[in-house]
């Protein structure tokens, strides 16, 4: 897709939307750069929006990032790892992670709502179901069809969240995910 390719930074209003809904990956890092504190913890699984983090994303003074997705990581495992680095390090902590990692782990939030986890935020980069798998696929040649890793009718993870007992918020545009992702970063309880 053209968001694959490089550009150089236009502002988090600038950068044109690739359909109605949903945010740029571009802008969404700027989004991200813009809303971390220092210091703070970034946590990238196995996930697009990961890539677009490690490509894009500069990070500053005493923020740190943790990805496995060079050693053979797994799906869900920055996302496990993130509560560990939040409860060890006492940093405001980001997990990015994909809309299929959130699926299969959504106990991972609920224990971060029974540890009462400060200052802990879950992104899930939900681009429809399955973009890195899709892409996969793709530079590869393979004939599978979409069904196989894209959602007809996409979940509702702010629901799965609230019901989870933790704080969610559904953001479309690059300048709320920085609003939401500054208030959960400084809230009381888990947001996702």
């Amino acid at each position: 897709p053209r968001w694959h390719t490089p550009s150089e930074s236009r502002g988090l209003a600038a950068t044109p939307s690739p359909r109605p809904g949903v945010s740029h990956p571009t802008a969404a890092n700027e989004a991200l750069q813009a809303a971390l504190p220092d210091p703070a913890r970034l946590c990238l699984d196995v996930t697009s929006g990961s890539l677009h983090a490690a490509t894009r994303l500069r990070l500053r003074g005493s923020q740190r990032v943790f990805s496995s997705i060079e050693r053979s990581a797994c799906m869900g495992e920055a996302f496990m790892a993130s509560m560990g680095i939040r409860l060890a390090s006492g940093v405001p902590t980001l997990a990015l992670v994909g809309d299929w990692c959130y699926l299969m782990s959504p106990s991972e939030l609920h224990f971060a709502v029974e540890q009462r986890l400060e200052r802990y935020v879950v992104l899930v980069w939900a681009n429809g179901g399955g973009a890195l798998v899709g892409a996969g696929v793709e530079q590869q040649g393979i004939d599978v069809a979409q069904r196989a890793f894209r959602w007809a009718s996409p979940p509702r993870f702010a629901k799965v969240a609230r019901a989870l007992n933790a704080a969610a918020v559904r953001v479309t545009d690059a300048r709320a995910l920085a609003r939401a992702v500054r208030r959960g970063l400084s809230a009381r309880r888990p947001l996702l």
